[in-house]
């Protein structure tokens, strides 16, 4: 029998069955998962995930988020917090140096092998499904809370979100009694968002802004469009949008929105003419989030204000 043929495939069959365990233990766990065991009360977290951070500290556990990555802004207290760098990027090092008892992250947080260096540390790592509408956002509060320990508190916070929501679908009924007509026949709106480079970017299907025009009732003008694509002068005076919805880091890195609404193609719109933008919060906005629902309602309120007589203004920034 040769020895040395058969240690290495012993080796190889361990190290083979080891990158299954691996992969079995990091796959993205799901918001719909039954039961979790909570963390200890006084545990050190680390959140990975804009809408993971925020639903952790919508529930109280802002105190002990020991670290965040670089995509989590919200609340301004975030910024007080060690950052971990772009949560799909980890370091294994970066992550154990700030001794976490359990990461709570995105499901695109990785690598992978980073994460499985980091449990076998004795970290805990738990990873939510994105929402990707309004709907799955409630299961997602729930399983956080469910993780920290706090199903009341969750159970709280995902009927809030709820009602949010309803009362954006209560404001689209109204729309649609006092005008006769569905809402989603009338108003259009284009979404942009300028991410750097030059000119302007809109939001076509298939991307968050997209999901939340259509639970608003309002059209996306730029439908037709998949994903976030450049949007020339032509194709907004096309499009014709009755609404500009703008983060409001994108109208500042344009100059304000005068600027914006004075800029080619866009002036000519009839979002431009009437002075019809309005400023949101990207990550409330799009990331499906617990203030998911507070933004949508807040845009939807100010379609339903009076258009401003001056028609370079603008409504109120929300």
């Amino acid at each position: 029998m040769d020895l040395n043929r058969t240690a290495a495939r012993s080796c190889r069959s361990v190290a083979a069955l080891v990158g299954v365990i691996a992969a079995a233990a990091f796959a993205p766990v799901t918001a719909s998962a039954q039961s979790v065991a909570p963390i200890p009360a006084d545990a050190r977290i680390v959140t990975l995930g804009s809408s993971v951070t925020e639903t952790v500290f919508a529930l109280g556990f802002g105190d002990q988020v020991v670290a965040v990555d670089e995509s989590s802004l919200y609340p301004a207290s975030v910024g007080e917090r060690p950052q971990v760098g772009y949560y799909r990027t980890l370091s294994a090092e970066g992550l154990l140096s700030l001794r976490p008892d359990v990461i709570i992250g995105a499901a695109a947080s990785g690598p992978p092998p980073v994460l499985a260096m980091v449990e076998a540390a004795g970290v805990r790592v738990e990873l939510i499904e994105d929402a990707h509408h309004p709907d799955e956002i409630p299961a997602n509060v729930l399983r956080i809370a469910g993780i920290l320990g706090v199903p009341e508190r969750g159970e709280a916070l995902a009927a809030k979100v709820r009602a949010d929501f309803e009362r954006v679908a209560a404001m689209r009924r109204a729309l649609d009694a006092g005008t006769g007509q569905p809402s989603d026949g009338g108003l259009s709106a284009v979404f942009v968002w300028n991410r750097g480079g030059p000119g302007l970017q809109v939001a076509g299907h298939g991307t968050g802004a997209h999901t939340m025009l259509e639970v608003a009732g309002i059209r996306n003008a730029a439908a037709a469009l998949e994903g976030y694509q450049p949007f020339n002068a032509e194709a907004m005076l096309l499009a014709n949008p009755d609404l500009l919805i703008v983060p409001a880091a994108t109208a500042e890195g344009l100059g304000g929105l005068d600027a914006l609404l004075g800029m080619p193609g866009v002036a000519a719109t009839a979002a431009a003419r009437t002075g019809n933008v309005v400023t949101v919060d990207l990550l409330a906005f799009i990331g499906f989030g617990p203030r998911a629902g507070d933004a949508l309602a807040a845009v939807v309120e100010a379609t339903q204000q009076p258009a401003p007589a001056e028609p370079r203004g603008h409504l109120p920034r929300r």
